[in-house]
């Protein structure tokens, strides 16, 4: 059965975490909050800084993840993209993560590349 590190736990993370269990993946939800919601839906609950890549990739490796990923999270982007790079896993990418969930990052890659944004 596949693992799923899903990085958030919270009331906009549940539907994620239990469409991927129904599924059939085994989800392994983290979040720094130890109240949230999402854990009680999980095979295994962890909770964990969701900011430090070291401490997410840790728990990747531990569970033997097979994704990580996150849902209506957008600080968490980067982490994912990071982690996901350092198990050689499917991802965006720390470079593109970075700029598309750091506002000013974005703005100068649109503005680079010609397109146009909001003023």
């Amino acid at each position: 059965m596949p693992t799923v590190l899903l990085l958030g736990a919270g009331r906009d993370q549940c539907p994620a975490i239990l469409h991927t269990r129904e599924l059939g993946h085994r989800v392994v939800p983290v979040d720094d909050d130890p109240t949230a919601p999402g854990l009680a839906h999980a095979d295994v609950a962890e909770v964990a800084d969701v900011a430090s890549v070291d401490a997410i990739e840790g728990l990747a490796r531990s569970h033997g993840a097979d994704a990580v990923l996150t849902v209506a999270e957008d600080r968490s982007v980067p982490v994912v993209a990071a982690v996901a790079e350092r198990l050689g896993l499917p991802s965006l990418g720390p470079d593109a993560a970075h700029r598309f969930t750091h506002k000013l990052a974005m703005r100068r890659t649109l503005a680079e590349e010609g397109l146009p944004q909001p003023t």
